[in-house]
C-alpha cells in the first residue's frame, strides 16, 4: 500500500506515513469513500441543521400553546398542584364577582376617578380589569402571571375607594398559589428548554443519540397540553432529523478524514 498524500511505499496496515505523518486509508476504503456522493452528504447534514432549528422554534411555539392552555388540560399542573388545583378555581370564581366590582366601579365613579387618580393610574385599573376578566374566562398560565403583575401595579396606587378596596385582600389570596403555579411553569420551561438543547445538538452536530433523547423529552412535553396536532409536527420533524443524523453521521466524519 502507498501514502496517498505523498506516495511513499509502506506495509501492510499502517495507519500512518512515516515520512509525511499522513493518516494512511487503506485502499478497500478508499474505494468506498470515493463511491460516496460528497455533495449529498453536505447536503444532508446542512437539511440535519435546519431541522434542528426548526425543532427549536417548534419547541418554542409548543411552549407558548401550553402556557396558554387552560389549566385543567395540563396534567403536570394537576400533579404539581394537587390538592391547591382546587384553589386555584375558588379564586377564580371570586374573581368573576370582582370582575364585576371592579368594571362596575370603572363605569359609575369614573369623574370621582379621574379627580382622585392620574390618567396612568386610571389605565392601569382599566388594565386590571381586562386581565381579571380574561383570567376568569380562561384560566391559563399566561393569563394568570398578566392578572398578577396587573394586580401588584393597582395595589401600589393604594386607591382610597370601598369599590377597589379589596384590591390587596385579592392580591393576597392569588399571591399564595402563585408559588405553586411558578413551580409547575418552571418544569414546564424545563422540559421544553431540555428537549430543545438535545434535539438542537443532536441534529446540528449529527448526534443520533442526543436526537433521540431529545425526540423522547419532545413526545412527552407535547403531550402535557399542546394537542395532536402540535405533537404530529414536532415528532415528524424530529424523525426526519434522526435519519438525517443516522445517514450523515459515519459517512460524513469519513470524508472529512480523507480530505
Amino acid at each position: 500500500m502507498v501514502c496517498s498524500n505523498c506516495g511513499t511505499a509502506l506495509p501492510e496496515g499502517t495507519r500512518f506515513c512515516g515520512q509525511c505523518g499522513a493518516q494512511v486509508i487503506a485502499k478497500n476504503k478508499r474505494e468506498y469513500l470515493q463511491k460516496l456522493a460528497p455533495d449529498k452528504i453536505r447536503a444532508k447534514a446542512k437539511f440535519s441543521k435546519i431541522l434542528a432549528l426548526v425543532c427549536v422554534v417548534l419547541m418554542l411555539i409548543s411552549y407558548l400553546v401550553v402556557i396558554n392552555t387552560s389549566l385543567e388540560k395540563i396534567p403536570v399542573i394537576a400533579t404539581v398542584a394537587q390538592g391547591n388545583t382546587d384553589d386555584f378555581y375558588d379564586v377564580m370564581d371570586d374573581m368573576e364577582e370582582f370582575y364585576e366590582i371592579l368594571e362596575e366601579g370603572m363605569d359609575e365613579k369614573e369623574d370621582e376617578l379621574e379627580d382622585m387618580l392620574t390618567k396612568g393610574q386610571i389605565r392601569k385599573l382599566e388594565k386590571l380589569v381586562k386581565a381579571v376578566k380574561k383570567c376568569s374566562t380562561k384560566l391559563s398560565i399566561s393569563n394568570f402571571n398578566t392578572m398578577v403583575k396587573r394586580f401588584e401595579a393597582v395595589a401600589k396606587m393604594e386607591v382610597d375607594d370601598e369599590a377597589f378596596g379589596d384590591v390587596n385582600d385579592e392580591l393576597e389570596e392569588i399571591q399564595e398559589i402563585k408559588l405553586v403555579l411558578g413551580l409547575a411553569s418552571g418544569i414546564l420551561f424545563f422540559g421544553a428548554a431540555a428537549s430543545a438543547v438535545f434535539l438542537f445538538f443532536g441534529g446540528f452536530f449529527h448526534k443520533s443519540a442526543l436526537a433521540i433523547l431529545g425526540t423522547i423529552g419532545a413526545f412527552f412535553y407535547c403531550l402535557m397540553g399542546c394537542g395532536l396536532l402540535m405533537l404530529l409536527v414536532v415528532l415528524a420533524v424530529a424523525v426526519l432529523m434522526i435519519l438525517q443524523c443516522t445517514a450523515v453521521s459515519g459517512a460524513y466524519k469519513a470524508h472529512r478524514t480523507v480530505q
